[in-house]
């Protein structure tokens, strides 16, 4: 039977820190979104750049961000 898995589940991520830190930050966003503050949610992802320097991260905090202002609108 084949392994189905990909190789690089088994590699440690390259940046595990950043992936750490950003993990708890959306955490803390969707927290956030879930209990109607919308403004505190894309604000949190917001500070995301002050924290961590890998431009990846930043992106997908970046990118959740939008996601929220476009889900529930300008507000």
């Amino acid at each position: 039977m084949p392994k189905l898995k990909p190789r690089y589940l088994n590699e440690a991520p390259p940046i595990p820190e950043a992936d750490r830190l950003l993990t708890e930050f959306l955490g803390k966003a969707m927290s956030l979104e879930q209990s109607g503050n919308i403004n505190g949610a894309t604000e949190k992802l917001k500070e995301f750049p002050l924290f961590e320097s890998s431009l990846r991260h930043q992106d997908i905090a970046r990118s959740e961000s939008v996601w929220l202002k476009s889900e529930y609108g300008p507000s």
